[in-house]
């Protein structure tokens, strides 16, 4: 038989006493600490403050966030932003821990730290984005660009520009052109590689229109500039009236594609708090967009996607790609589909056809290339 030992004589009146006297020591050494971090004059002692205030974060898509990431992104910001030839002594990982803040920049970098402790993005705070290697200006007006959507630009590179290799003018129309990410971006690399671009960028949003005239005015010179358009425009409510003499070589797209399901219960707080929620949900199946987009009257008839032949990019949710394969077999034939063609007056003279679907660097289908002819 097992016996048990009696623990009692650990707790006596004697040892309760010193252990209280322990228990606030280490209170007051805890409270002195945190009051120490939070008056910090060096990056070292910044650093430590920005991972205690972020090391709780909760992220329902990320299996680790790293909060000394976002910590350190946030210091060079700031200290790049101050202090002039600061990039030609530190970086992202080689920040000088001995460092000296002024007060002022201790300030700053709490107000930054405190509102991403509330989960608001980095991009927003610093209202900056690498994009395909140059830096566009966002705001909360418009969503902030992702990586995956780089394949989309990095597609129209290597799998248009041969099939275009004979035009040496390509007109580019983006529907939802939000920060101009996508269109400036494509713009810049095919002038970059000898095309001369005039470029269309719609959206419903003011202010993303705005936003996008002014990363045009910063990447693009004078000359570039007068051949970019850029449209306060409604595709399901405004009609498209502007003279395109040759029609539009390629229609690019990153619409809404959330459905409400995924908004409601699926993203993330940094996205549903912060990002417009127009610019992620796409009806109540996510494929509202897509449905209208590669519509024959859409195509043909509103956006004169009518060259010999045309091409369509769109990104797409990791789920949607049987759909969209699915709405572009109906508009092919619509007499299989005979109240799609009543409502909207889509016939068979104009044929899409799926060319490649691109994955991104987790595997996941993301870029659709379609030809129109």
């Amino acid at each position: 038989m097992l016996k048990t030992r009696n623990y009692k004589f650990l707790f006596t009146p004697e040892k309760k006493k010193q252990f209280s006297k322990h228990f606030r020591f280490f209170k007051q050494l805890t409270q002195q600490t945190k009051y120490y971090y939070s008056t910090f004059t060096t990056v070292k002692d910044a650093l430590i403050y920005g991972e205690n205030k972020l090391s709780n974060l909760k992220f329902k898509n990320l299996s680790h966030y790293d909060a000394e990431g976002d910590v350190r992104q946030l210091l060079l910001y700031l200290l790049k932003r101050n202090r002039k030839n600061f990039n030609k002594r530190h970086s992202y990982l080689l920040l000088d821990r001995k460092l000296e803040l002024t007060e002022k920049e201790c300030n700053e970098f709490k107000e930054m730290i405190e509102r991403r402790s509330k989960y608001e993005p980095i991009e927003y705070i610093t209202n900056e984005i690498n994009f395909y290697g140059r830096n566009f200006y966002v705001n909360s007006n418009v969503l902030i660009p992702r990586n995956d959507s780089e394949i989309l630009v990095e597609t129209s590179i290597t799998s248009l520009l041969p099939l275009l290799k004979d035009k040496k003018e390509i007109t580019i129309l983006e529907i939802g052109v939000g920060s101009g990410c996508l269109l400036l971006s494509t713009f810049l690399e095919f002038e970059k590689r000898g095309k001369i671009v005039r470029a269309i960028g719609l959206d419903k949003s003011k202010e993303a229109i705005q936003i996008c005239k002014e990363n045009t005015s910063i990447l693009l010179d004078k000359n570039q500039q007068e051949r970019i358009t850029l449209v306060h425009h409604d595709i399901f409510n405004d009609s498209f009236d502007y003279n395109i003499n040759n029609g539009i070589d390629i229609l690019i797209s990153n619409p809404p594609y959330l459905s409400q399901y995924e908004y409601d219960n699926e993203i993330d707080l940094d996205v549903k708090n912060f990002e417009p929620s127009t610019a992620l949900i796409g009806g109540e199946d996510g494929l509202l967009f897509y449905k209208y987009i590669l519509n024959e009257n859409t195509l043909k008839n509103k956006y004169k996607i009518n060259s010999n032949p045309s091409f369509i990019l769109l990104e797409i949710g990791h789920k949607q790609l049987n759909d969209i394969i699915g709405i572009i077999s109906n508009n092919n034939n619509p007499k299989e589909n005979s109240l799609l063609s009543l409502t909207t007056g889509a016939s068979s003279s104009t044929a899409v056809t799926v060319v490649d679907v691109v994955k991104d660097l987790n595997g996941i289908n993301r870029v659709l290339v379609c030809k129109v002819q």
